[in-house]
């Protein structure tokens, strides 16, 4: 069973039985496939829509949202360019990326949300967050959008210039660095590429050191080392049927998409000098789900206590004080 929030449909159409899509309806005299209806309040806050032909993008296929069991949608446009940064949605909150559109401007709805096209698509995610009976949520309009233009450019402009270190180094901060590469399609620029001896992607992953190196340069440069910690880690082994482009788990077995632990065990290297020791190990199982409450810990916070938090706090595993977790 999919988790609740979350469409994720086969990714072709080649034999009869592939369907994604929940049902198809006649909407004013025209056919439409239905791929998201969801009734009570909620909002989209991200679709990713890829091309048909990985070599060619485009599409003749329309998208049509319907808010709150309207008859008319609130929003339709071509399926892909719509969500590219350069029609209605700007740049950054939707674009392009690895042959596909992505965007991640959100679509509120009081009462009910219903994603509808044209033709029969090839693949879609539409993610979607479930809000509570009763919660307050004004459903989208074109005229709060059109209001809201400033509010949206300088929002895209602030993501595009994130604060940086030096800003925040009298007080507590916070960064999340997610490199989109060795996710495939691989890059590298000119300064790294065809300069390692792995190929395109020891290419990437020199460049991707590089700029790991960059951030421990200026951590170091505010005098902040004593008083910061730096975690490195991934969300997943290799993705092996991209090959030598998806990089490898040797010698644990398989990779992403599976349950062996080359699919779900990865790298996680910390730093803290005076505070995680030095070219230590440890052994015992831990996870992402676990950061969250050993960093709120580690700020003299709390985990939210409103909700199930899977994750535990490790802090004592990466103190040296402990070399093992009760997840009893």
């Amino acid at each position: 069973m999919n988790p609740k929030g979350w469409f994720r449909n086969t990714d072709n159409n080649k034999h009869s039985g592939a369907k994604n899509f929940v049902r198809t309806e006649e909407i004013n005299g025209e056919i439409e496939w239905v791929l998201m209806d969801h009734e009570g309040a909620g909002a989209i806050v991200r679709t990713w829509m890829p091309w048909h032909n990985p070599k060619q993008g485009g599409s003749d296929i329309t998208m049509r949202i319907y808010l709150d069991g309207a008859s008319e949608p609130s929003l339709q446009g071509n399926m892909l360019s719509m969500f590219e940064g350069k029609e209605l949605i700007p740049y950054p909150l939707a674009h392009t990326s690895l042959r596909s559109a992505v965007n991640f401007f959100p679509i509120p709805y009081a009462k009910r949300c219903k994603v509808t096209t044209t033709a029969k698509p090839f693949f879609h995610q539409l993610t979607y967050r479930e809000y509570d009976a009763g919660a307050p949520v004004k459903t989208f309009a074109m005229s709060d959008f059109e209001a809201a233009q400033t509010l949206i450019q300088n929002t895209g402009q602030t993501l595009l210039n994130p604060i940086v270190i030096e800003a925040k180094k009298d007080g507590p901060f916070f960064v999340y660095l997610a490199h989109t590469m060795p996710h495939t399609k691989l890059a590298a620029s000119s300064k790294f590429k065809d300069k390692s001896a792995g190929g395109l992607y020891g290419d990437v992953i020199q460049e991707l050191d590089f700029n790991v190196g960059r951030v421990l340069d200026k951590v170091s440069q505010l005098g902040l080392d004593d008083n910061t910690y730096i975690i490195f880690t991934s969300d997943n082994g290799p993705w092996l049927i991209r090959k030598d482009h998806g990089g490898h788990a040797a010698p644990l077995r398989s990779g992403k998409t599976s349950c062996w632990e080359g699919g779900l065990r990865v790298p996680c290297i910390m730093r803290a000098p005076g505070r995680i020791p030095a070219g230590t190990q440890c052994d015992a199982v831990a996870a992402t789900i676990d950061l969250l409450p050993t960093l709120a810990n580690l700020a003299g916070a709390s985990a939210p206590s409103d909700r199930v938090i899977d994750g535990l706090d490790i802090s004592k595993l990466m103190h040296g004080e402990a070399n093992q977790l009760d997840r009893n």
